[in-house]
């Protein structure tokens, strides 16, 4: 089974591309919503964040991220312990789903990750794709998202790995203009690089 990491700065369009693959019926990992479910009910995970931050930032074992983003994003410090504690128990379920797709005989899936290489995970990966946006597009599409302003969203981006890093490590850049057609060509140039395009396609 082919696994295709997906990678990218907020806001830079990562989503929009996975859900490309999930098209062609291929199964789509998103960290984000993995991350999510670990922390929006009891679980080792959030035992772990109120240990480590307190449980000021939980409420009914909900994990309150806009307060702890505030305090995170604002230290390095902090978010590494942040990133140290909730990488492992992502990459523990991801790997349970991998797991599942090899049995299932899956032919590929994607791991649509934010951090993809901070937490480790570009060694499971056959090809690593990086999606890159102007700083405009970024900033507009996290405050909408999110519901932060502009300053919120620079420091956020500012915390994650520099664009130009990302491309010096990943295997294919797809710039994200806001042409889904390009996104589309992009998608089919990466199965057909893996020999996948057919059985992705059905």
């Amino acid at each position: 089974m082919k696994i295709i990491g997906i990678c990218g700065q907020s806001g830079s369009g990562k989503s929009t591309f996975a859900a490309l693959f999930k098209k062609r019926n291929i199964p789509v990992l998103d960290c984000d919503k993995i991350y999510h479910s670990l922390i929006n009910s009891p679980t080792p995970c959030l035992d772990e964040i109120e240990e480590r931050f307190g449980k000021n930032f939980t409420q009914d074992g909900v994990l309150d991220r806009k307060a702890l983003g505030k305090i995170v994003f604002n230290d390095s410090d902090l978010l590494k312990e942040l990133n140290r504690i909730t990488h492992r128990y992502v990459l523990d379920e991801l790997l349970k789903y991998i797991t599942q797709f090899k049995s299932e005989s899956k032919v590929a899936c994607v791991i649509d990750a934010p951090m993809l290489f901070e937490a480790g995970l570009e060694k499971w990966c056959d090809v690593v794709c990086c999606v890159v946006a102007s700083k405009e597009r970024q900033m507009d599409r996290i405050c909408r998202r999110d519901h932060i302003t502009k300053k919120e969203a620079e420091i956020r981006i500012s915390n994650q790995m520099e664009s130009d890093d990302l491309l010096r490590k990943c295997t294919v850049v797809v710039y994200n203009n806001g042409d889904i057609s390009e996104l589309d060509r992009k998608c089919n140039q990466i199965l057909n690089q893996l020999n996948l395009l057919h059985e992705g396609d059905n």
